[in-house]
């Protein structure tokens, strides 16, 4: 049995020309089309047919190649059979296809090998970033797998993770507060970088930091400005709150002369981030040489103290759950003017947490019958300030 010749002849011009009018026709172009993806795939001039539907038309134009007895078979097209055709014909089979695409063909598999290798550099590139940041491996991590990430492979998820990184740097950390717009301008040189509409560069620094935030947390206006006041950033001057009792202030701040107006009757009240700028002490005459505040998580310890003791508490401090920007300020403050710090909250997970922040930002506090505990401890037998009020409202009462 003859075997077919599948030696390359010399190149024929107008061979080309013919194979290019045919090439031209709706059959032939669906032919050559799929055999280029199949080729740029990866795979070889073999014998597995083409995914193509021909029409009878398209069949009889396809015929002028590939002959009367392929069409007359009903067969599908395979790439070895084009081949043969092209050499028969004189043609190059990958000059034609470069003369019918206009281009060389592509090796899409290695193309994809190497989009793979580029985007797992990167996505390494990026935790790096975000690790030399002072950001929590396993935060990290779980970040990079999160959906909506710009793809990796092209420089984009590296940016992100470089401007996070950035903004990661500039938080204060327990060491005062800073306005949202001043925080952008320093890290990224644009005060309104991280406003709530500017994209989602505010959503997954917040989400970092706090590893409960799932990926479906709604961010809304509230949440949004309570995330970033936990980490000490100041959305809004007049939401960032701190409740207060008997608190003797001075200075030019505002919250000096509500608190004045307040403290005559023991009457709770709130002061914001924004009464607090301006300066603030406290105040040694009214205060008297025992210079102690008191710090509480809970509101009912301030209720109960106003009304069973109200003038004659000592001066106390409530973070009303997690710690606000204000609560920071005004912490920080009290300790760099000499105030005596007596923290306490919950004795859970949550307000354990709370007594590890305040400490750490004021070093020189002390705890209010409180014991610092492992959060598995803490959550297998919790103590609410509530249980022990009595004893609260004892070391509140300045007569005792």
């Amino acid at each position: 049995m003859p075997t077919e010749d599948t030696r390359q002849p010399e190149p024929d011009s107008a061979a080309v020309t013919r194979f290019m009018d045919w090439a031209a026709q709706s059959g032939p172009a669906k032919v050559l089309s799929a055999l280029c993806e199949h080729l740029e795939d990866g795979h070889s001039w073999g014998q597995s047919t083409l995914a193509i539907e021909l029409t009878v038309q398209e069949r009889r134009e396809v015929r002028a190649l590939l002959g009367t007895s392929w069409d007359s078979s009903g067969r599908g097209v395979t790439p070895h059979m084009i081949k043969a055709r092209m050499l028969r014909q004189g043609l190059d089979p990958d000059a034609a296809l470069r003369v019918f695409l206009g281009r060389d063909l592509n090796n899409r598999r290695e193309q994809r090998r190497e989009q793979r290798a580029s985007a797992a550099t990167e996505r390494q590139q990026a935790l790096v970033t975000l690790c030399e940041a002072g950001i929590d491996s396993t935060a990290a991590e779980t970040w990079l797998r999160r959906k909506g990430l710009p793809p990796a492979g092209n420089g984009l998820l590296v940016a992100l993770a470089q401007s996070i990184a950035a903004v990661w740097r500039h938080l204060p950390w327990g060491a005062d507060t800073i306005m949202l717009s001043v925080l952008a301008d320093a890290a990224l040189d644009d005060p309104h970088a991280l406003d709530r509409r500017s994209g989602r560069l505010g959503v997954d620094i917040l989400r970092l930091a706090d590893s409960t935030a799932s990926e479906g947390t709604d961010f809304d206006i509230e949440t949004w400005r309570s995330a970033w006041d936990a980490l000490g950033v100041i959305c809004d001057p007049l939401s960032s709150k701190v409740l207060t009792l008997n608190l003797p202030l001075t200075g030019a701040a505002t919250a000096c002369g509500i608190t004045a107006a307040a403290n005559r009757t023991g009457e709770p009240v709130w002061l914001t981030w924004r009464s607090l700028q301006g300066g603030f002490a406290l105040d040694d005459e009214l205060s008297g040489q025992d210079r102690r505040v008191y710090v509480c998580e809970n509101p009912t310890v301030v209720t109960a103290a106003a009304d069973a003791l109200a003038a004659g508490s000592f001066p106390l401090v409530c973070t009303n759950g997690v710690p606000s920007g204000a609560v920071r300020h005004l912490l920080a403050g009290l300790a760099t003017t000499g105030a005596r710090l007596f923290i306490r909250a919950d004795d859970d997970p949550v307000g354990q947490a709370i007594v590890e922040q305040l400490t750490a930002l004021v070093p020189g506090s002390c705890l209010w019958r409180y014991e610092r505990r492992s959060p598995d401890r803490a959550a297998q037998r919790p103590l609410f300030e509530e249980r022990v009020l009595i004893d609260l409202l004892a070391d509140l009462a300045r007569s005792r």
